[in-house]
């Protein structure tokens, strides 16, 4: 088997993220069978067989990472190709691997970044995907998500893909003196997962027809003590939430690194987790949130507790920060990581390199790149092959054609020899005829001797320079060949290269969906617009609602989903932003994507200038956050995106 030069947990580095944006994507487009069509969108929904191959192609090269690094030949038979039902199983075995090198090959900082896109698609991204499977054809099995044996799971998996003089992966009960002095922050880090546990019993008990209020209190003691500490505000969730982040962050300052990964690992999973099912809480309890409160207080103190803990206006400064600190610099750390493969794997081997790509999408950018002209993929070690093999034939050739110019060589000098012979009798004859025979015969023996030396040395001549002939040739056209792999290899790094970067270029942000405007459904079910007043005639407002070409120009705020939208509540592929629209104009943006939770609060707001409601539409704040996967075109008078 050849050498690999670059590591399998580096190309597992780069396949993750990838595969959680394919993945992303396909949630989107699933849900978005309803929208205007797209031009750049070709493939379109609806065939459940079909749709499942598509699923399965999406995650192909993430599988075969996978399979070369899963231990005893295990990979098929964890992670099958054409089963989605362990997609959700083989993207939380992947993180397990990565985290093996973790802060070895891998810093914290990144595996942060991993494990907040992983855990998020997890809970919220695969939720809405097999929803969408579901909506085409409700076959039971399609519910189902497999689960790992033990031996599998996090806390026992090795592989045997690792070098060095690591210890077993993620061993269980490692010595607590080795943690001594990371004590405080680990105490702090098992506070918070505890607190975040409580929370989930908390939510949980509360009964349909009881207090939305008094739980909110209950929360709000169990999370003063924390708050304390990270200096948040506990009757506001947001805010706890993102302050959270400041206590992930001090985990990149301990000593042992298998604590703070280990730690870090369950801080996100309850984070994560935690703010779905607080998503889940204001949608179950939607009448209570749906009594409109005028949006204009700075304080905040006419709100009761409940619906004070769920605005966003609450958070402070200190505590976004925190978060945008910590995932800033995790999305730089994956962001090098996958760079520095895409680099590095182009110039070992291109099948190897692309395995990981949408193969229609990179051959797209790559006659974007290249116009008209083809960049064949060439394998060097291919290349080589077929220089051995043409060499081996050129040796028969030239072995052969010398045999044949030997036959032609000897044809040759015998008939010069003949010629010879001719001219020599007729001078023999023109003298004294009797004493010339014997003189000739005297002489044959030298002359016999003579005359094969002179024709083999003619023949080596002639074979000489015909060799060097070919040789001449065969060099020009070697080194024309070399100079062209040179040249498609040098293609092939760049386009690898740039193909990455434009992946990468929208992936890992840490991004906040924020808008208040009027909500309304493009797709009732699964697309939903906000469009909000910025500044600007109340007429452009109302005619981008209604599908019409604004009349006037305007700024607003705008936020989107593509997903499952519920009472109060969005979650799937979504963002928000600002726009400025001229008068008559598409009025398009290009914005970054995220799978998200929002909540989707009704309220009374000068972004709504047509009242609370106006139609279908209602006057909402809505809020929630993510890790961007990728970028979108999106209309919004048609409510048209070209996320894929």
């Amino acid at each position: 088997t050849k050498a690999r030069k670059v590591p399998l947990h580096t190309e597992l580095s780069a396949a993750l993220p990838l595969v959680i944006r394919n993945l992303s994507n396909y949630s989107g487009l699933i849900h978005d069978k309803g929208a205007p069509p797209n031009p750049n969108i070709t493939y379109h929904f609806g065939e459940l067989e079909k749709d499942l191959a598509l699923l399965s192609d999406k995650v192909s090269g993430f599988y075969a990472v996978l399979h070369e690094m899963l231990p005893d030949g295990s990979g098929p038979f964890l992670c099958p190709l054409n089963k989605q039902s362990h997609i959700k199983e083989c993207l939380l075995i992947a993180t397990c691997l990565l985290e093996y090198h973790v802060p070895e090959e891998i810093e914290l900082a990144a595996f942060t970044t991993y494990m907040e896109m992983t855990q998020r698609f997890i809970d919220v991204g695969w939720t809405v995907l097999k929803t969408g499977l579901l909506m085409e054809e409700p076959t039971p099995i399609l519910n189902m998500d497999a689960v790992p044996p033990e031996k599998y799971q996090c806390d026992m998996l090795k592989h045997e893909k690792v070098t060095g003089s690591s210890p077993s992966m993620l061993q269980v009960g490692s010595s607590e003196s080795e943690f001594e002095s990371d004590g405080a922050t680990l105490a702090m880090s098992s506070a918070l997962v505890h607190a975040s546990k409580v929370s989930f019993q908390i939510l949980d008990s509360h009964q349909v027809g009881s207090s939305v209020d008094a739980t909110i209190l209950k929360l709000h003691e169990l999370w003063m003590p924390i708050c304390k500490h990270l200096n948040c505000d506990h009757s506001n969730f947001w805010d706890l939430h993102y302050a959270s982040y400041q206590q992930t962050a001090s985990l990149l300052e301990l000593k042992s690194g298998y604590a703070a990964r280990r730690a870090m690992r369950h801080e996100v999973q309850h984070r994560v987790k935690l703010e779905k099912r607080f998503i889940d809480f204001v949608s179950e309890n939607h009448e209570y949130y749906s009594r409109l409160y005028n949006g204009t207080s700075s304080d905040g103190s006419h709100f009761p507790p409940g619906r004070r803990f769920v605005d966003s206006n609450f958070i402070q400064t200190s505590s976004r920060a925190a978060r945008l600190s910590l995932l800033g610099q995790g999305r730089e750390s994956m962001v090098g990581h996958m760079k520095d493969f895409a680099k590095e794997i182009s110039t070992e081997e291109e099948s190897r390199a692309i395995r990981l790509f949408d193969h229609v999408e990179y051959r797209k950018f790559q006659r974007d790149r290249h116009g008209h002209r083809q960049v064949s993929p060439v394998s060097l070690l291919q290349d080589e092959e077929n220089e051995v093999e043409e060499n081996e034939e050129n040796a028969e050739q030239e072995n052969s054609e010398e045999d044949m110019e030997d036959m032609e060589d000897e044809d040759e000098d015998e008939d010069d020899e003949d010629k010879e012979v001719a001219i020599d009798d007729e001078d023999a004859v023109s003298k004294d005829g009797d004493d010339v025979p014997a003189l000739v015969e005297e002489d044959s023996v030298l002359e016999d001797s003579t005359e094969d030396d002179k024709g083999s040395r003619r023949r080596r001549r002639r074979r000489s320079r015909r060799r060097a002939r070919r040789r001449w040739i065969g060099g020009r056209r070697r080194r024309r060949r070399r100079r062209r792999i040179f040249d498609v290899v040098a293609s092939v790094v760049e386009d690898v290269g740039a193909f990455m970067e434009a992946l990468t270029g929208c992936m890992g942000y840490a991004i906040e969906f924020a808008s208040t405007g009027y909500d309304y459904e493009v797709v009732p079910g699964a697309v939903s617009m906000s469009l909000g007043l910025s500044a600007g005639v109340r007429q452009a407002l109302e005619d981008l609602i209604s599908k019409r070409p604004p009349s006037f120009s305007i700024s607003l705020d705008f936020g989107f989903a593509v997903g499952v939208t519920k009472k109060l509540v969005w979650t799937g592929l979504g963002l928000g932003g600002s726009l400025t629209c001229s008068v008559g104009a598409a009025c398009e943006a290009y914005i970054t994507v995220a799978v998200l939770g929002s909540v989707n609060v009704p309220t009374q707001n000068a972004a709504c200038p047509m009242g609370a409601t106006w139609g279908a539409a209602t006057c909402a704040q809505s809020f929630g956050g993510g890790i961007s996967a990728m970028c979108c075109s999106m209309g919004l008078q048609r409510g048209s995106n070209d996320c894929r």
